[in-house]
Formats: structure tokens, C-alpha cells, sequence
């Protein structure tokens, strides 16, 4: 990746200009050449990929593996992705009650899947178009091709809107949070997750953490900063839970240790709905080689969730 081919951008929630270098890093996932530089905003603390791929050029780095995009599996292993997607349907429905959902991102579907079969009404918008094109012929879902911002949907018409795993690869966050708030009904909810730049497991692996995955994820969010961006949209933050997956912690240890990292486990690590680090511990312990160092990184992570360091942030948002 050459310079030339970087923008450099204003804070996405201040406009500020200027930024402290935090530090310098690389994609570890796909593999996309070149040093990326995290920085954070000095008027209001947003830390971004700064500077960044332009968005309009974005979409070709994704490679065809990409594991939301992926759809090139049988019925049997769509229905166990489906059967993944419980937690995040679970995470919602304690706040919402079964209505009209948009899932923003849909990817292949899967979660759109898990609430149309538990008896809610489902759309959904999606950028790749190929990805929409098969939600659509092959599973029977509705979902428009494009962005939140480019898909107009009418204003109040949903009782639920969900961002997973998406927030973190928005390059308008502030803008597409207002028009969630536009499309919602009166007391419906947002629902989404994302990482937690405030993290221990971003602390402990620093520029080896998995879920920085330049030049993809745009803006990195602590807790602190997503609820002055809620505030901005005259939103409310109703709960949040903070979680840790295996996959992420594992993923970063591998490449903490210089170890190659499964593409297909990312989307895995993704799903940070609130339910603990469900991989067995001797599964990490043997990956750690039983190190009394990253021996000890697990109990350690594990009770970081209870003190809202967890490496996911699961917010939701109350209309009010």
C-alpha cells in the first residue's frame, strides 16, 4: 500500500483536524500491504485509521473468502449459521418485542434468517450487491443493495434496527446513526456491537490486537466516545454488555506469537453477543503452550468483561 493511495480525513464526530498517532499497524487477516497508522482525535478523543483507503476504493481489498460474503455453503450449514445467530437474537429481544427488523450489513443473511424463522417481519440492506442479489433469489429475503444512508427507507417503520459488526467499518458513523434514529418508530431500539477500543485485550496485545484489522475497520470505539455519538443523535443508551470471544483472544495471541490466523474465524470472533468465552480452556492452553504468561491472559479477560473491559461492546439504544 503506498501513500498515494491514502486519504487523510477530518474526526467523523467533532470535524476535528488534528490527531495524535497512537500507533503504527498491519493487516494481519487478508494480508493487505503496508503500515496503517491509529490515531486519535484531540478535541474529542474518536480514535480512527487515519490516514485510510478511500471509501469509494474500499470494497475491492475485501477478499472473495470474506466470511459475511460468503455463500458457497448446503442447506444444513446455513441452518447451523442460523442456529449461531441465537445470542444476538436473544441480546434483542430483551429489549424489543417481535416486530419489523432491519439488520444493516446483512452479509449472507444469516441473522435475518434467525428472526424471520422466530416470527419477525425482516429487511435488510447490504453493499455488496452480489450478497443482496443472493438474500434476495435464494433465501427469500428483503434487502436492498447499498448503504443505510443510500437505501431510503421510510421514516418510522421499524421496531428494531441492528448494526453487527458493522459500526467499526462506517466512514459516516454519526450520519448513518441519525438516519437509524429516522427509520426507527417511537420507543423501538438499536441494537449493536462492535470493539472495545478500552479493552484489556487491546491493552495486553496492542498493535497485535485482532480486531484492528486495517484497513477495514474505519473508527475504533471506547465506551466513552460512543455515548457522546449517541448523545449527538438525542438518542439514549439503554444497557451495555461487554463480552469476550475465544476466537478473538485467540487470534490475537496467534499473531501476537507471529502465527498465521484463520479468515473464516473472523466473523466467529465477531459474534460478541453477552455470553461468556464458550471455547474449552484446555483448547486455549494447549494454542498457549502453557506458558504461565498466557496461561494466565484467560482468567484475566474473563473477569475483564465484568469490569466493562470486555474486547466487544454490545450497546443498546432507546428511542425515545
Amino acid at each position: 500500500m503506498i501513500s498515494s493511495e491514502l486519504e487523510k480525513a477530518p474526526c467523523a464526530l467533532c470535524g476535528g483536524i488534528e490527531f495524535a498517532e497512537l500507533f503504527k499497524t498491519r493487516d494481519y487477516l487478508y494480508g493487505v500491504p503496508g503500515e496503517f497508522s491509529i490515531s486519535r482525535c484531540k478535541s474529542c478523543s474518536l480514535v480512527s485509521l487515519n490516514p485510510r483507503i478511500p471509501e469509494e476504493h474500499i470494497a475491492s481489498l475485501y477478499p472473495d473468502n470474506y466470511e459475511p460474503y460468503s455463500m458457497s455453503f448446503s442447506q444444513e450449514m446455513l441452518s447451523k449459521l442460523v442456529a449461531e445467530q441465537e445470542g444476538r437474537r436473544m441480546l434483542l429481544e430483551r429489549h424489543a418485542h417481535k416486530g419489523f427488523a432491519l439488520d444493516v450489513g446483512s452479509g449472507d443473511g444469516r441473522f435475518l434468517l434467525c428472526l424471520k424463522q422466530t416470527g419477525w417481519r425482516v429487511a435488510g440492506c447490504e453493499l455488496s450487491e452480489k450478497s443482496a442479489a443472493f438474500q434476495r433469489d435464494s433465501l427469500g429475503l428483503d434487502v436492498k443493495a447499498g448503504s443505510l444512508l443510500s437505501s431510503r427507507f421510510d421514516s418510522e417503520i421499524f421496531d428494531a434496527v441492528t448494526f453487527w459488526s458493522v459500526f467499526e467499518h462506517l466512514y459516516d458513523p454519526v450520519e448513518t446513526l441519525a438516519e437509524a434514529k429516522r427509520v426507527l418508530k417511537p420507543g423501538g431500539v438499536i441494537a449493536m456491537s462492535m470493539p472495545n477500543f478500552d479493552s484489556l485485550e487491546r491493552m495486553l496485545f496492542r498493535t497485535k490486537w485482532f480486531c484492528l484489522q486495517p484497513p477495514f475497520h474505519i473508527y475504533h470505539y471506547s465506551p466513552k466516545v460512543m455515548k457522546r455519538i449517541v448523545a449527538e443523535t438525542g438518542m439514549n443508551i439503554e444497557k451495555v454488555y461487554y463480552s469476550t470471544t475465544a476466537t478473538s483472544l485467540i487470534n490475537s495471541m496467534r499473531i501476537a506469537k507471529g502465527s498465521s490466523i484463520s479468515v473464516q474465524s473472523a466473523e466467529n470472533a465477531n459474534d460478541a453477543t453477552p455470553i461468556r468465552i464458550s471455547a474449552p480452556e484446555s483448547r486455549i492452553k494447549q494454542f498457549a503452550k502453557n506458558t504461565v504468561f498466557d496461561c494466565a491472559i484467560v482468567p484475566a479477560l474473563r473477569f475483564a468483561d465484568s469490569l466493562r473491559l470486555g474486547a466487544y461492546t454490545n450497546y443498546v439504544l432507546r428511542k425515545t
